[in-house]
């Protein structure tokens, strides 16, 4: 029988779900799949930096711990982003507020208005029925009542490397109105 550092160790080039899975197979693999050494491996590489940023402190004692308060979402840098990592595989998913996009004329109260409307995941089902008529298949409604617009797909490489988006109207000039941003989520593909 291999020593359990070897099994946290081997468990470790596997995955979240893995560990997870493993550690129902026996006592031996329960106590590796503990180990801050296989959740150390799961964590994203700058995960104390992320940590550093959260709006309230997390409590926990071990990686694993961490790891699955971090599968929820996570407000950081003001509340202006939220981050998660997916469970399964670790993956980091970013949410940004609409006040933390770049928005042409949204410091121009002529322009633009910044309201807080609390009952806004409502409201959103407004504005994507309209995205629906008009355009066939490039939105959905999610389990957790958001609609959801494909915006498109990059690879950022195999370091962490910034990313830079935009979004804009290339057909025309029209001035939009009624719309409702709150927010664009950022997450890895399976």
């Amino acid at each position: 029988m291999l020593p359990g550092d070897c099994v946290s160790k081997i468990l470790s080039f596997t995955s979240p779900a893995d560990a997870f899975r493993s550690s129902m197979v026996s006592s031996m693999f329960h106590s590796a799949a503990k180990s801050d050494i296989v959740w150390e491996m799961f964590l994203p590489t700058d995960y104390k930096d992320g940590v550093s940023r959260l709006i309230t402190p997390l409590t926990f004692t071990t990686k694993k711990e961490l790891f699955v308060c971090l599968c929820n979402p996570v407000l950081i840098d003001g509340g202006r982003k939220s981050f998660k990592l997916e469970k399964s595989s670790g993956k980091i998913s970013y949410m940004l507020s609409a006040r933390e996009l770049s928005i042409t004329w949204s410091n121009d109260p002529m322009q633009w208005s910044w309201k807080s409307i609390p009952q806004s995941r409502n409201r959103i089902e407004v504005l994507s029925k309209r995205v629906i008529d008009g355009t066939e298949g490039i939105s959905n409604e999610r389990k957790d009542g958001w609609m959801e617009i494909e915006l498109g797909k990059f690879f950022s490489g195999e370091a962490n490397e910034e990313v830079k988006m935009s979004l804009m109207e290339v057909k025309g000039y029209q001035l939009k109105g009624g719309i409702i941003i709150e927010g664009i989520e950022v997450r890895p593909l399976h």
